[in-house]
């Protein structure tokens, strides 16, 4: 059983509406999140597009919170986005930051402010979210599906130089560790435990898998779903 966040409870309280959860009518959504180097953009896009295909507008949903946020604080996407995958600033950065032409909200709020626009989408439904820690915030949405996207640390190494342009195996081993603690640590903070493997319905292992299959796969699950 998901442990209680309460960050997450905070925000399903503020937004939850009884209607929501009418089988009947109950938004459509599906999470899909993925270690550093699956290729979840692909993924998320063609499942959108085949759901689209069959009736509604779906959506994929990513970097449009950290967007929103920003304009909701006023800050640079790429500070909210660090923020939101970090512990709270020492004391240095904030007297360094104080001399800045930057007010930085309390690191609650912020990542308050992230789980209420996550859930906001997830309300409204039709939608693909990726990452973010979407799966928490809309785990117990009935007609939803969680999806985990992984490979071993070789292939996402390959997969990452590839897309990065990077020839170096240091620097992609680098980049791996730092965004999947950061991807890991907000998937903790909302999940209020140390990333709990139950939270997915199913896991897709991208280095022998093709991207059609799991794209397939996700779509047969997702009429299981009612979705």
């Amino acid at each position: 059983m998901l442990k209680k966040s309460p960050v997450v409870e905070f925000i399903k309280d503020k937004l939850n509406n009884q209607e929501a959860f009418d089988l009947a009518n109950a938004p459509r959504v599906i999470t899909i999140s993925r270690q550093y180097g699956c290729p979840g953009i692909p993924i998320a896009e063609g499942v959108a597009k085949i759901l689209s295909n069959k009736g509604k507008s779906w959506s994929v949903v990513d970097k449009q919170i950290v967007e929103q946020a920003s304009k909701e604080f006023n800050l640079p996407e790429k500070l909210i986005e660090k923020m939101a995958k970090s512990k709270p600033i020492g004391a240095f950065e904030e007297l360094f930051l104080s001399f800045s032409d930057f007010h930085l909200p309390n690191d609650v709020k912020l990542k308050k402010t992230i789980a209420r626009l996550i859930r906001t989408v997830a309300l409204t439904g039709n939608v693909v979210i990726l990452g973010r820690g979407g799966v928490v915030l809309a785990r117990d949405i009935p007609n939803s599906l969680h999806v985990h996207l992984y490979a071993s640390i070789e292939w996402r190494k390959e997969s990452i130089k590839k897309m990065d342009n990077i020839t170096s195996d240091f620097e992609a081993l680098g980049k791996i560790k730092t965004i999947d603690q950061e991807r890991t640590f907000l998937l903790n903070y909302f999940s209020g435990e140390s990333s709990p493997s139950y939270l997915f319905d199913v896991n897709f292992n991208c280095e022998y898998l093709k991207i059609e299959t799991i794209i397939d796969s996700i779509i047969e699950l997702a009429k299981t779903r009612n979705i």
